[in-house]
C-alpha cells in the first residue's frame, strides 16, 4: 500500500513536473521569436565620414525595424576625415540626432568613447588638456 502510494506520487509529480517544463519551455520560445527590449542586441555602430542626420535617420529606423533597441556610437578612424570630426559641433549635433530618436523610439543610445583607443583617452584630447595624466598611466604600469 505504501509502494502505491509513492508511485502515485511520483507519477503526480512527474507529470505536474512535465507540463511546468512545457510551459516554461514555450514561454521561453516566445522570447526569443520576439525578445522584449531590455534583451535587444546592443551593436557597436561605426562612425566613419561625415555624419548626415537623414542618412543617421535612415540607419536608426533600420535598426528598430530589425528589433535592434539600442546601439553604442563609435567613433572610428575615419570620422576624422569627413566634415564631422570627432568632439566636433557636428558631430555633437550627430549624437543630439540619436538620443532625440532615442527618446521618441524607445531606443537606448549609448556614447563609447574611446575615439580608436586606448581607453579615457577622447582621442588624444584628455592628454592635451592635462599632460600629468600619462605619468599617472605610466606609475600604475610600472606598479
Amino acid at each position: 500500500m505504501k509502494l502505491n502510494r509513492i508511485l502515485l506520487l511520483q507519477l503526480f509529480l512527474s507529470v505536474f513536473i512535465s507540463n511546468l517544463a512545457f510551459s516554461q519551455s514555450d514561454e521561453l520560445k516566445k522570447g526569443f521569436i520576439n525578445p522584449p527590449t531590455k534583451y535587444s542586441m546592443l551593436p557597436f555602430w561605426s562612425w566613419n565620414g561625415t555624419l548626415e542626420k537623414d542618412k543617421l535617420l535612415f540607419q536608426l529606423n533600420q535598426m528598430k525595424e530589425k528589433g535592434i533597441d539600442g546601439a553604442f556610437m563609435h567613433a572610428r578612424a575615419g570620422i576624422n576625415r569627413g566634415g564631422t570630426p570627432y568632439f566636433s559641433e557636428g558631430w555633437w549635433n550627430a549624437v543630439d540626432v540619436i538620443v532625440d530618436f532615442g527618446v521618441k523610439n524607445n531606443f537606448n543610445a549609448y556614447l563609447y568613447d574611446e575615439d580608436k583607443w586606448p581607453s579615457g583617452s577622447a582621442g588624444g584630447r584628455t592628454l592635451k588638456k592635462d599632460w600629468s595624466i600619462k605619468r599617472w598611466r605610466y606609475m600604475v604600469q610600472i606598479l
